[in-house]
């Protein structure tokens, strides 16, 4: 039984009719409370990123679980594949410009396997052609039909959870609970995603916990197992002694239980009984009566008057590409309190070949519309997605308004197409998303962004500000038609909670068909030039690339940009026909990318880097990935103290006040605080290259830019072989007009990043 003194019962209206609750706020000042959860933290505040100095303390570490149980094999899903570099298929078009032949086919699946987790809608990870960054684990899953996603847990029963203030194991402290109808909260293997999944089945005396189908869909990849990923998971077989290496344990990483009953024991926690219809809140202060009773059956006063939130969408424009509903004004409206759709199971999917998964849905839904303008409106703490927009949409204005505290995503889009072919138009095109201000999103599903779009194109991203969001602040999950603009927004504090990733994102690893490059009379897969221009980024916290064009991504020009705290120009995995110019880049140590890092190309596709700054290891000491927070800083910045003990901050750049160069800590011993080392190679490394002979037809193209490093010895690596810089300008004629010299003083950094702003 659950101890419910200090609760208040709340008796709902028309009980038989309500729906659900998945949300509870204070009308007056309005304050979020927390479904009863353990650990107990707020959702507002707490970051339990894989990097967060603050983990263990607001979830429960993912070495806690023995198991998470994988789904039997089922049938294997319909495939649907296309070769479009064969100039047979059925496009009548031919792409053929990826050096990842993949990337010049199309394919999915669906049904099968797939169905028990994102149901029967077309997935590019339930297909058996993915490919890119570990995409053969949910190729195998597909072909195998072994979806790894779990469907249950059996948790440790004698771990101690590091937020536990009694030192109870889990076994105990829920040996006496309910634990069916509650929902698990757990990080993907890698920690792209966070996944939930909703009890149905507890045994107490095991530990087990079984979950209903459809959870755990919010995510659009599979997890993996440790014999595929074991480099995620310290705990698995092959890190013990002596060595499992058949562990074939699927990987979770920290996780948190909310809707338990018996957890209801925090101020501002609540719970509500599906079969009652009732309400338990513990409230901040307790109320008496005369007699010194606690007076719960007192009616509340208007400044404890609660909100139950259940719906998901407070305003739906719907029409059709055929009769589109047209000219709306929203303006000065505030949105609140819209229902949490996390659990909604089967409706989410993978829209396109990015990595994340998406349900159609917002508080502002706009479908088959032409010619809205939603301008400054309020939209703070919906916990779906604040504006949606699916299918048919043209000339939508997102202007001046301000998003907080949201759930999912700010905005998000989500097209239609006819497989591969894009040319029906049934996609979100000509968007304007203007002078927005964007923060601290992303509070349940963790791959959520400020903008994050699928299957649309031709969308302008002018002058935001977007900060403290879990994932990336602009998320491309495909780049169908391209056409983007993306320029003079400021972006900081993204990726606070997941690393491989960067402020900007974006995938391109399903070709589409469009007129948007060369018009109707020239269908091509080839996107129109995406350009991402003037901008202010900071890639703290788990950023690596200021823009971190991903598998496949192409078709770029990326010029006039202050990325800080950032590695410069990223081009794998099959990426091509892109730009990289006249761009300030500022690399604190982070992982070794630096100022450029790019893979091979095809012959008349290959990537331009042209006239870009870029200063290389301005910092006294690698940063960890998702080190960001300030907390953080403080930890890195105290390993090196100043030279006189005055406490002038070192971390951010890379000299003391008495002008000494310190470089990259590792590598460096001090007498009296002075440097009598050398410099760590790894900041000295400007770029690597796959092919750097620039009379080969593949090779990157690099001159006219300026290098910084800590010592003055800059190096490349190429072809996995490294050079001095002037080794490889002599041999293979790269960098051509370029230089290099060691750090230059911050001063004459701020000057070169003003002049690139038009901030003189």
């Amino acid at each position: 039984m659950a101890n419910l003194s200090g609760t208040r019962a709340l008796e709902l209206l028309e009980r038989g009719k309500h729906p659900g609750i998945s949300g509870l706020f204070t009308l007056k000042d309005h304050v979020r409370l927390t479904r009863a959860r353990f650990p107990d933290a707020d959702a507002e505040v707490a970051q339990w990123g894989y990097a967060s100095l603050q983990r263990d303390s607001l979830s429960i570490p993912g070495e806690s679980v023995l198991e998470w149980t994988k789904p039997n094999p089922q049938p294997q899903p319909t495939f649907k594949f296309i070769d479009l570099s064969d100039p047979r298929n059925p496009s009548g078009q031919v792409k053929n410009n990826s050096q990842m032949n993949e990337y010049n086919t199309w394919g999915v699946g669906h049904g099968g396997a797939c169905s028990s987790v994102w149901g029967d809608g077309d997935s590019y990870w339930c297909g058996n052609a993915s490919a890119g960054g570990w995409a053969e684990v949910d190729q195998e899953c597909a072909v195998k039909g072994t979806i790894q996603i779990p469907m249950g847990m059996q948790y440790n029963m004698s771990y101690v959870p590091p937020s536990s203030s009694t030192g109870k194991p889990l076994g105990p402290r829920w040996k006496d609970a309910d634990l069916t109808g509650a929902i698990v909260h757990a990080w993907h293997s890698q920690s792209w995603a966070t996944h939930m999944f909703r009890v149905q089945g507890f045994d107490r005396k095991k530990g087990i916990l079984s979950f209903t189908k459809g959870s755990g869909g919010q995510g659009g990849r599979n997890w993996c197992r440790c014999d595929q990923c074991g480099y995620a998971a310290g705990w698995c077989g092959q890190h013990q002694q002596p060595p499992m290496n058949n562990d074939t344990r699927l990987i979770g990483g920290s996780w948190y239980i909310e809707n338990v009953v018996q957890e209801l024991d925090q101020p501002g926690e609540w719970f509500y009984d599906a079969d009652t219809k009732f309400i338990y809140y513990k409230p901040n202060r307790t109320a008496f009566d005369d007699d010194g009773r606690d007076d719960y059956a007192r009616p509340l006063s208007l400044d404890e008057t609660l909100v139950a939130s259940h719906l998901d969408s407070l305003i739906t424009i719907k029409g059709s590409m055929s009769d589109p509903v047209s000219n709306i004004n929203i303006s000065g409206i505030g949105f609140r309190d819209t229902a949490a759709t996390y659990m909604r199971e089967f409706e989410w999917g993978a829209p396109s070949g990015g990595d994340w998964a998406l349900r159609r849905g917002g508080a502002l839904f706009i479908e088959g519309a032409d010619a809205i303008t939603i301008s400054k409106c309020r939209f703070v703490r919906v916990d779906g997605n604040a504006i949606f927009l699916s299918r048919y949409t043209r000339n939508v204005s997102i202007l001046r308004n301000h998003f907080s505290w949201i759930g999912e995503g700010a905005m998000a889009t989500w097209g239609d197409t006819v497989d591969y072919d894009a040319r029906n138009g049934e996609q979100p095109r000509d968007t304007i998303v203007e002078s927005n201000y964007i923060h601290d999103v992303g509070l349940y599903e963790k791959q959520s962004s400020g903008w994050g779009q699928a299957k649309a194109c031709l969308t302008l991203l002018k002058d935001n500000i977007m900060f403290n969001l879990p994932r990336a602040a602009i998320n491309f999950n495909d780049m169908m038609g391209g056409g983007n603009s993306v320029t003079g927004n400021l972006i900081w504090n993204s990726c606070r909670e997941s690393g491989d990733h960067g402020p900007i994102n974006s995938w391109d690893r399903m070709p589409f068909l469009s007129n948007v490059r060369y018009g109707k009379e020239r269908p091509s897969f080839d996107p129109k030039t995406t350009e991402i221009s003037n901008n202010f980024i900071f890639a703290n916290y788990g950023g690596s690339q200021g823009v971190d064009n991903d598998d496949g991504s192409s078709f770029f020009d990326i010029g006039r940009n202050v990325f800080y705290s950032a590695d410069g120009f990223k081009m794998d995995y099959g990426g091509h026909d892109s730009k990289f110019h006249d761009n300030l880049v500022v690399v604190l140590p982070y992982d070794g990318q630096n100022c450029y890092n790019v893979g091979p190309f095809l012959e008349n596709h290959v990537d331009l880097f042209v006239n870009n700054t870029c200063v290389c290891g301005a910092a006294p000491a690698t940063i960890p990935s998702g080190c960001g927070s300030p907390a953080c800083a403080v930890h890195y910045r105290s390993i090196v103290s100043d030279s006189n003990g005055s406490g002038v901050d070192t971390f951010m750049w890379g000299h003391n006040n008495s002008g000494v160069n310190i470089g990259a800590l590792q590598n460096q011993k001090y007498d009296n605080q002075k440097q009598v080392t050398y410099s760590d190679p790894s900041m000295e490394l400007i770029g690597s290259a796959a092919e750097c002979n620039v009379s080969a037809p593949n090779a990157m193209l690099a001159s006219q830019n300026r290098y910084f490093t800590p010592m003055g010895n800059a190096s490349i690596m190429c072809s996995d072989s490294l050079y001095s810089f002037l080794e490889a300008k002599a041999e293979f004629g790269i960098e051509k007009g370029s230089s290099y010299d060691t750090l230059p003083d911050p001063e004459d950094v701020l000057l070169w990043a003003r002049q690139i702003l038009n901030m003189e």
